[in-house]
């Protein structure tokens, strides 16, 4: 193999796997992979399914207008989920789309060529994207024409297939260029100074914004009223381009159509040109712009105060590390926007039920109001506990190994708690406190310190210190269970709290049994913490054993 070729294969792999990952945890990264793309191919039958029983009955109605209103509905949520999942996968692979600090440091020094070491990444990003375009846009591009016919003067089969895959691939290019063009003005525009803190500014915004959105396109073919109104504002919205392409390209004379495919060319054409431009800056100065390292500041740390607890500083070395890590706080902020953007789906759905159906939806938005604390920090216990079984720096956690001391464990384990209480539990009561009853507040908060002691009950590891292994579950199955579980904490607590707050007798049992539970909780996990040495690899087998310098 030529250098070029080794570099794009290393490239390519590096895509696909993290240094926290221990040596099973990268067999069962693979796994997690492949049932990730066994999940969307059964997502895309289901589709396929309920795309033939949704048209079958639209057909038989005889009514022209309808029928087409609802395939431009679906044409515009299958283009706006191709558009989002391609931004996020593009936004999770932020730090991958230029070549960085650690190849200008590893790869210049050696006989290499620039162009070889900008080509090379190039094609792994090419062919790392090209995978999720085809998944993402063959399968509805061969369904739904297929399915979306009925008794009315059409254009041909083959033309509204290429019509629906051209869009769909034109969507994704644009929204995978648009990602890489943000990035190149981040590094281009912005001083050496600004640029760490600004690339993640705007990678976990957008990430945020890209997962909250899910919830919206779901309810896309449900809107098809809205779409007919052709509101000004629509004609704004970069996916409704794509469908003024896809409709052009199927035959369609409507002017509004021929309106937003030139608006989708143009930004297309706009956002390749300003990916080419920065990537050709960085190309021709990477040494000035490969990010130097963060010097340490020769002042006293703000964080000081927090190392004089019991926990040998524990707490301070976690929002030490959710503070500095760009890695954890965007598995933090992906974890809390997917909790968040289950919590928008509710007060969407009482807002669609409302505008299409004309029902009262008060009752829906007071229960969902109530479950807002709760759904907030269910998701965020969960992006906590997640962001803490990653490695911060998986070759330094020998030095928590040669110190590990075992009377000084449970205060230790005690700071991960503190941080659940801190990060939260007492965010999302501040967010959702103008929403809440009175007389609601205790029972939220005690259905969420309990969920915290019940979450930690089995916790024996140091935060940040431990190689990470990913679950052989599927991915499918773990999406389930967590989105039912979510469902269940949050909306049924809440319409459980909707009636207990009407009555005084058992609101007063209600709140006595969570303030018994919480107590008792805490006991049990207080009992059994640091009677065990702490927990440095999901393997189980320790690839560095304790030498005994600390005191037992």
């Amino acid at each position: 193999m030529t250098p070029r070729q080794l570099l794009t294969r290393y490239s390519f792999q590096s895509l696909f796997r993290s240094e926290a990952f221990s040596e099973a945890g990268i067999d069962g990264y693979r796994t997690w992979i492949i049932s990730v793309g066994i999940a969307l191919f059964c997502f895309h039958l289901y589709l396929a399914r309920f795309l033939a029983v949704k048209y079958g009955y639209l057909a038989s109605l005889k009514n022209i207008q309808r029928f087409q209103s609802a395939v431009a509905a679906d044409e515009l949520f299958y283009l706006s989920a191709s558009f989002l999942m391609i931004t996020l996968v593009a936004t999770l692979q932020w730090q991958s789309l230029f070549p960085g600090e650690r190849d200008f440091q590893v790869l210049s020094p050696l006989p290499i060529p620039r162009a070889d070491i900008f080509l090379s990444r190039l094609t792994a990003l090419g062919l790392f994207l090209s995978i999720f375009l085809v998944t993402f846009n063959l399968p509805p591009a061969l369904a739904f024409p297929a399915f979306a016919a009925g008794p009315f003067p059409m254009a041909p089969f083959a033309q509204r297939l290429a019509a629906q895959l051209v869009s769909g691939l034109g969507a994704s290019l644009h929204a995978s260029f648009s990602v890489l063009a943000l990035q190149g003005l981040c590094l281009t525009l912005l001083p050496h100074r600004w640029r760490s803190a600004a690339s993640f500014l705007i990678q976990s915004t957008l990430l945020t914004l890209t997962i909250a959105l899910i919830p919206i396109v779901w309810h896309i073919p449900g809107l098809n009223r809205l779409l007919d109104t052709r509101a000004a504002w629509l004609a704004w919205i970069p996916s409704l381009w794509w469908t003024g392409v896809c409709e052009v390209l199927r035959g369609n004379p409507d002017p509004w159509f021929q309106l937003l495919a030139n608006r989708a060319l143009t930004a297309g054409a706009l956002s390749i040109a300003i990916a080419a431009v920065t990537y050709f800056q960085l190309y021709r100065r990477f040494s000035d712009f490969a990010q130097p390292p963060r010097p340490v500041s020769p002042g006293v740390s703000p964080l000081q105060w927090l190392a004089r607890r019991d926990d040998n500083g524990m707490l301070a070395y976690i929002v030490w590390t959710l503070t500095r890590s760009a890695q954890h706080r965007l598995i933090l902020s992906a974890i809390a926007a997917v909790g968040a953007s289950l919590a928008l789906d509710g007060f969407l759905s009482g807002y669609i039920r409302q505008w299409t159906r004309g029902r009262d939806a008060q009752g829906l938005f007071q229960e969902t109001a109530l479950a807002l604390p709760l759904l907030l920090t269910f998701s965020l216990t969960a992006a906590l506990r997640m962001s803490f079984r990653i490695p911060h720096e998986c070759r330094a956690h020998w030095i928590f190994r040669i110190t590990e001391n075992a009377p000084t464990r449970p205060d230790q384990l005690e700071a991960a708690v503190a941080a659940m209480y801190w990060i939260a539990v007492l965010p999302a009561m501040g967010i959702a406190l103008p929403f809440q009853p009175l007389a609601a507040l205790p029972l939220v908060l005690g259905c969420n310190i309990c969920l915290v002691e019940f979450t930690m009950q089995d916790w024996q590891r140091l935060p940040f210190t431990a190689t990470y292994a990913p679950s052989h579950r599927p991915a499918a199955l773990s999406f389930v269970f967590f989105v039912v579980a979510f469902s269940s904490y949050g909306y049924g607590l809440a319409a459980i709290i909707q009636r207990l707050i009407k009555s005084p007798l058992h609101w007063t049992v209600a709140v006595a049994a969570l303030t018994a539970a919480a107590i008792l909780l805490r006991r049990k996990r207080r009992s059994h913490w640091g009677h065990e040495p702490f927990a440095f690899s999901d393997d189980g087998d320790p690839t560095v054993q304790v030498t005994g310098f600390a005191p037992e």
